[in-house]
C-alpha cells in the first residue's frame, strides 16, 4: 500500500528527498510532500516535481490539518531540532492520523544537533529555530562531521546501514 511521506527540512542541506526517491523506486513524487517555511524554499523544491507545503511547524493545528488532508502516514523529520515542541507537533499529528485511519504511522527523526554544541564553535546566542540558524550553519559547514557524511551521501557514496 502506498504511503504519503512528509519531509521536514527538505530545503536544507540534507536534501533528503532525492536520496529517498533514488533508493526506493516504488515511491513516486506524488507521495512525497516537503514542508517549507518560505516562498523561496517552495519555489526551489517545486521545480523537482514534489508536493510542497508551506507549513509553520509551531502551529500544531495547521500540522494536524495538513497531515490529515494529505493522508500522510510517514514523517521524515530532517529539519532543525533545536525546538522539541516542533517535533511533538509532528508526532501528535501522526497519532491523530493513526486514530482516524486505523493504519500504522511512522516517524523518522534525523539530526545533526551535535553541530550546535559550544565545543563545535556554535555561538550560544542562537537558541531558537527563528534565529539565524541556517546562516550560522553555512559559516561552520565544513567543520561538522555530520555535514561531511551528508556530502558523501549526496555524491552517491554508500554509508553502512
Amino acid at each position: 500500500m502506498p504511503r504519503n511521506i512528509l519531509i521536514t527540512g527538505a530545503a536544507g542541506y540534507m536534501f533528503v528527498f532525492p536520496n529517498l526517491l533514488s533508493k526506493h523506486p516504488e515511491i513516486t513524487k506524488n507521495q512525497v510532500f516537503a514542508a517549507v517555511r518560505t516562498d523561496e524554499q517552495a519555489k526551489a523544491l517545486s521545480i523537482h516535481g514534489i508536493n510542497v507545503l508551506k507549513l509553520d511547524l509551531s502551529d500544531e493545528q495547521a500540522v494536524v490539518n495538513e497531515i490529515s488532508s494529505h493522508k500522510i502516514s510517514v514523517i521524515v523529520h530532517a529539519a532543525n531540532s533545536i525546538d522539541p515542541g516542533l517535533t511533538l507537533h509532528l508526532i501528535n499529528s501522526l497519532e491523530k492520523q493513526k486514530e482516524a485511519t486505523g493504519k500504522p504511522t511512522y516517524f523518522v527523526h534525523t539530526s545533526g544537533l551535535s553541530a550546535f554544541y559550544a565545543n563545535s564553535g556554535w555561538p550560544r546566542t542562537i537558541n531558537t529555530d527563528t534565529d539565524a540558524v541556517f546562516e550560522t550553519e553555512k559559516e561552520f559547514a565544513d567543520s561538522y562531521p555530520v555535514r561531511k557524511m551528508e556530502e558523501e551521501l549526496a555524491r552517491g557514496i554508500n554509508s553502512p546501514s
